[in-house]
């Protein structure tokens, strides 16, 4: 009978136990009907066997391997067809509404990382591990993005951790013009050569970059509402691999937005983030306020006024001093709910329509908040001297 002995991975081993094998294999190569099969980097065992043996050199394992195969180099759109077939099954399906995003972050930051199989092996199970414990939770595009650095290039991803302020709210006022680019080079890229290609996945990742590398100002209106790393209130989550303490999680913020109609569950939800304190002293009720203003366009209109009644029917108990902003800052719960009222009314209805739910909403409201609501209406279209009119 014959056998064949399969020996993997020889290149992955200490130096001195590859030399071992290599050994092992010459002293009983030469046995009747057993083949030896030996699958290893030819490269880095040849280097290997150089250290040891400097005169030797590849000529070494030309006495061991009789006959000697090269490997094809992995075809490159196989690889990403794994890739995107496995991430596409573990996420449930990529979708119509996402794929965009997904496509770009794959072949800006996760295809130029993926170059063997091994590498693809790596990865997969990798998201296998870290996706289910944030999904739903994160944007998925930008979490393969920041996953595939966190595995082959760990050097960017501890910069980006480290610097939260930087990359998601950096402007170029926050560098010098002419050498703010070195600057964000030398705190992010440090570690790597070719800057350009990950300058071009960072900027995907954070667009507020551009405006430093590429003297470019993009938009993030939707960095909330979409969970984007680039949205402060969401980035912890994408390292901390569970929601962040200060944000509202989808399920949560869901029972809201399936049923905003339902004031008496609007007003409860609202009331009870009062009794939960958040990491800076405020209560939970600033993340709920900015959860809300964020996805108000996923609130039809015509839910608009019951959904307002339960708000200014606690308007004035969530108005609370620990939730006044601090420093340079401005804010309070009150101003919250009128950037709330901005996106859930402003460019959605008529003057007529928005009107008439206000004055509706306006019968379940809190006193202070009723005359909070009135004087801002009253004072834009009645200015002290000096200012402007605006529009009724």
């Amino acid at each position: 009978k014959r056998f064949v002995v399969l020996i993997d991975d020889i290149d992955r081993l200490a130096p001195d136990e590859a030399l071992a094998m290599f050994r092992m294999v010459k002293s009983v190569g030469r046995l009747p009907n057993v083949i030896y099969i030996l699958s290893f980097d030819r490269e880095l065992a040849e280097r290997v066997v150089s250290e040891r043996f400097p005169s030797e050199g590849p000529h070494y394992l030309e006495k061991i391997v009789q006959a000697a195969f090269e490997l094809p180099i992995p075809i490159e759109q196989d690889l990403h067809r794994i890739l995107i077939s496995n991430i596409d099954a573990l996420a449930g399906g990529i979708g119509e509404k996402r794929l965009l995003n997904v496509m770009n972050m794959f072949h800006a930051a996760v295809a130029p990382e993926i170059q063997t199989p091994r590498d693809a092996s790596r990865y997969i199970n990798a998201l296998t591990i870290t996706w289910p414990a944030v999904e739903g939770e994160v944007d998925l595009g930008d979490f393969i993005a920041i996953e595939a650095l966190r595995l082959f290039q760990p050097a960017i991803y501890r910069a980006i951790r480290d610097n939260q302020s930087l990359v998601c709210e950096a402007t170029r006022d926050d560098f010098e013009r002419d050498k703010g680019g070195e600057r964000l080079d030398t705190i992010l890229l440090s570690k790597v050569d070719d800057k350009k290609r990950y300058r071009r996945a960072l900027t995907r990742l954070f667009p507020s970059l551009d405006s430093i590398w590429g003297n470019t100002i993009r938009g993030g209106s939707r960095h909330d509402k979409d969970r984007r790393i680039a949205s402060a209130r969401h980035f912890q989550t994408y390292f901390r691999m569970s929601v962040d303490p200060d944000t509202v999680s989808k399920r949560a913020l869901a029972e809201i937005l399936d049923h905003p109609s339902d004031s008496v569950k609007v007003s409860a939800v609202l009331k009870g983030a009062l009794a939960e304190t958040q990491r800076d002293g405020s209560t939970r009720v600033i993340a709920w306020l900015d959860a809300l203003n964020a996805n108000a366009e996923e609130i039809p209109i015509d839910m608009a006024e019951p959904f307002l009644r339960g708000v200014f029917a606690v308007a004035d108990d969530i108005n609370v001093d620990a939730d006044r902003a601090r420093g340079w800052s401005i804010g309070n719960n009150s101003l919250r709910i009128h950037w709330l009222l901005r996106r859930l009314l402003l460019d959605r209805t008529t003057l007529e329509e928005r009107s008439a739910i206000l004055l509706a909403a306006a019968q379940s409201a809190q006193l202070s908040w009723l005359s909070n609501l009135t004087a801002s209406a009253w004072e834009d279209h009645h200015p002290s001297e000096g200012k402007t009119r605006a529009s009724e």
